[in-house]
């Protein structure tokens, strides 16, 4: 189980809702995940009108202006349930949630980094493993590691 909710995070959330904030920016804010924030809207009762579910044909017709090089496979089920796609270019099928599709990241869902987000690249070094990371994220370095062994982050 998560870390609890706030009051303060509670308002936070009812406020982005009511600006229209999507599921994705929300738990970007209030670091969580998409699933909490969908899970603290139907345990508060919220709606949004941009949380609304898609049809399949909604959804490809997205699909096609943001991210032309993949077809889905699998019928939609919700922004968050990876279902299969296809890769135009290369033919690979993979499971993908639709949110990472529309985003427009491409790739396996697999250390994905958006095409429309900067990205830092980073290197890590595990203080008690005595082991470095380098990687690419689109989040912060702090809550890509979040929840990792002690670390220190390296400046080069």
């Amino acid at each position: 189980m998560g870390r609890r909710w706030t009051k303060e995070e509670e308002e936070l959330l009812k406020e982005e809702i009511k600006l229209g904030a999507f599921a994705k920016d929300i738990a970007f804010l209030l670091e969580r995940s998409r699933s909490a924030i969908y899970a603290k809207m139907n345990k508060l009762n919220l709606k949004s009108e941009n949380f609304a579910l898609k049809t399949n044909s909604q959804y490809d017709v997205e699909l096609k202006i943001k991210n032309p090089n993949t077809i889905r496979i699998e019928d939609y089920i919700n922004a968050d349930a990876k279902i299969l796609h296809k890769c135009l270019v290369c033919g690979t099928e993979y499971f993908c949630a639709p949110n990472h599709k529309l985003e427009g990241y491409c790739g396996t869902g697999k250390g994905e980094v958006s095409r429309d987000r900067p990205a830092i690249t980073y290197l890590i070094y595990f203080i008690n493993e005595d082991i470095y990371k380098i990687g690419v994220t689109s989040n912060t370095v702090k809550r890509r590691m979040y929840g990792m062994p002690e670390y220190e982050i390296m400046t080069f």
